[in-house]
């Protein structure tokens, strides 16, 4: 039997009911292993409990359809999910650049401290516009020295930047978004109608007929549209992925997610990991194909996506009775201009 973890119990409690779930399958969930990530917070609580939730969901699916051999039982390794949010993407022939910009960091201000994010460039721009300095963190420490914490923190994010003053838990709960996010839940849902899509019955029924769940890919044949950025969006997409699912990721001309790509030089001489056209690559687990189709005008460069690769499934954050379904084994891909990149795993 395995030792009481109230806390995560309740976070999965709280989310699977807002998730309609059956109550009952809680009871066939098991969590193993240590909590990883340090933080006086709960956050390996919340992974592991997010994992759980997906595996239950999957589960719940499985048995849907009829694929699966029985009733499923969910198993979360705490140190996989832990690892899984703490980072999930391992590069295939290249290394990674620096996690954060040279200016982003905290600094300390008049009467306490700020937080500067300045890893998209319109962020970094307007933190020195404000500052008026060119953009050394020595003359960023010294121009914040003048300015008050939270004056600061207004000035940035009125120019469009993102900075936070740094609170105690006590200033934080009296501050209007703290009180805000106590007040909100944990997790909400938001169901949508399906619309007509014009198709005819024999169209919608081809569509339906591309769906073909297997044990372990549930989402095969499932197209998902990716339009997200940074973090959140991108790790859900990579589970449809990782779970069978065909994810096409649109990206912007010229958006760049810095400590995920490899430096321009490296897009630009071809270097291994990166290819102009179809190409197949392996993560760590898994084949995935990736198909680029450029959307952008005739000037603009060709295509590119990045091979990455997240935790091996081998370590699988959600196992069931008789297979592994790991969320954590879709590529990250990443296109320079406008570009569509396909992602289906088998």
């Amino acid at each position: 039997m395995r030792p009481p973890d109230r806390v995560t119990d309740a976070f999965l409690g709280i989310m699977w009911a807002v998730l309609g779930g059956d109550p009952d399958r809680l009871g066939r969930v098991e969590c193993r292993g240590e909590a990883a990530l340090p933080s006086v917070f709960p956050v390996s609580e919340l992974a592991t409990a997010a994992v759980a939730v997906t595996g239950c969901a999957v589960a719940e699916l499985v048995e849907a359809v009829g694929v699966g051999t029985g009733r499923s039982h969910v198993r979360v390794d705490k140190e996989a999910a832990s690892a899984w949010f703490g980072f999930s993407l391992r590069p295939d022939g290249w290394r990674l650049p620096a996690a954060w910009d040279p200016i982003a960091g905290n600094y300390e201000c008049a009467d306490g401290w700020i937080r500067l994010h300045t890893n998209v460039p319109a962020h970094r721009d307007a933190a020195l516009d404000v500052l008026g300095v060119p953009g050394s963190r020595d003359e960023v420490a010294a121009a914040c020295r003048a300015y008050r914490a939270e004056e600061l923190e207004d000035l940035v994010v009125a120019r469009g930047g993102c900075a936070g003053a740094m609170r105690t838990l006590a200033d934080w709960r009296r501050h209007p978004q703290g009180r805000a996010v106590a007040d909100a839940p944990l997790l909400t849902r938001e169901p949508t109608e399906p619309r007509d899509n014009g198709l005819s019955q024999g169209a919608r029924g081809a569509q339906g007929a591309q769906w073909v769940p297997t044990e372990r890919r549930p989402l095969t044949g499932i197209r998902v549209l990716d339009l997200t950025r940074v973090l959140a969006g991108p790790v859900a997409t990579r589970t449809l992925a990782g779970l069978g699912a065909t994810v096409l990721r649109l990206d912007p001309p010229g958006w760049e997610e810095p400590g995920l790509v490899p430096p321009r030089s490296r897009r630009a001489s071809g270097a291994p990991g990166w290819t102009s056209g179809p190409r197949r690559g392996a993560s760590t687990s898994t084949r995935c194909s990736r198909r680029p189709m450029s959307l952008s005008t005739a000037s603009a460069p060709a295509p590119s996506t990045a091979r990455g690769s997240a935790p091996s499934a081998d370590r699988g954050c959600v196992r069931d009775s008789s297979t592994s379904h790991s969320a954590p084994t879709a590529p990250l891909d990443r296109g320079r201009t406008a570009v569509v990149s396909t992602a289906s795993c088998s």
